[in-house]
């Protein structure tokens, strides 16, 4: 960032900082208001409902992928890793290429 100095750095950290503790107390105090809650509740729904086309087309374009990872997450599950990557080599690749980080060291994936 040109043009700031380091205290001038220092300072718009800190400003950032104390707003975001600011907009967290905020928050914490206003959710238990149960205007504010119904309020939320009322606005998640209706996007739920104006925006189940997008949803649809989401799980449409991602069908297989979605696929994929639950067969992976199954085998994980039952900790038969080896036998999913030996069974299904281009399940394996598909999921690395589309941003699944397979790992067998037991932290799971990266995603």
């Amino acid at each position: 960032m040109e043009g700031y100095t380091d205290e001038k750095l220092k300072q718009l950290i800190t400003s950032y900082e104390k707003a975001k503790q600011r907009d967290k107390a905020k928050y914490q105090k206003k959710k238990e208001d149960p205007s504010f809650v119904s309020e939320n509740r009322q606005r998640a729904s209706n996007w739920y409902v104006n925006n189940k086309e997008k949803k649809q087309q989401h799980y449409i374009n991602n069908k297989q992928f979605l696929n994929y990872r639950s067969q992976y997450y199954y085998y994980k599950r039952t900790n038969n890793l080896d036998k999913f990557k030996s069974k299904y080599p281009d399940r394996v690749e598909y999921l690395e290429t589309h941003g699944l980080s397979l790992s067998t060291d037991g932290n799971g994936p990266s995603t």
